[in-house]
């Protein structure tokens, strides 16, 4: 199946859900998803799919255009999105599990925790202090890093059956 196909046929999912979506899914009477809704949330997945979306129209720019893509991002809600997502979370964490990861995201940490993975993987944030100074501290000493006992981190790699 071509990525235009796959594409289509997930629009054509979304849209057909439509039912199904029309509970306002950012709030929810159960604890389970609700937990699961605020770690969405608080990882921003909603923008970060979008985003993604729109790197896959331009870098696959012969199956899909760019009018497709923005088209399906001005259509494509949070809570399709959370549709989407939900059972996937579900399934892999239980309810206490998605509770505390999701209590841990509104905490000071959690949320330093949340900007520092949306810049890994290219969301435009200001950089909190400490990863600012941890990477000033890493270029500053970089080639001395590097250059620290090389051969024998990769005998005690590979003893501990690394592949590097």
């Amino acid at each position: 199946m071509k990525l235009t196909q796959s594409l289509a046929l997930f629009l054509f999912t979304i849209l057909c859900s439509s039912a199904a979506l029309a509970n306002d899914r950012s709030q929810s009477n159960d604890a389970h998803t609700q937990a699961i809704i605020d770690i969405l949330v608080a990882t921003d997945m909603p923008n970060i799919t979008r985003r993604e979306m729109m790197n896959l129209a331009e870098n696959a720019s012969d199956n899909i255009t760019t009018e497709f893509a923005n088209c399906m991002n001005d259509h494509l809600t949070d809570d399709m999105l959370y549709e989407l997502f939900v059972p996937a979370y579900q399934s892999n964490l239980d309810q206490n599990t998605a509770v505390r990861i999701a209590e841990f995201f509104k905490t000071e940490t959690g949320k330093k925790f949340s900007v520092i993975v949306r810049i890994q993987i290219g969301e435009d944030l200001p950089m909190p202090d400490i990863t600012a100074e941890d990477m000033r501290v890493y270029t500053q000493y970089e080639n001395d890093i590097l250059s620290l006992g090389n051969e024998q981190l990769l005998a005690d790699a590979e003893a501990a059956g690394m592949e590097l």
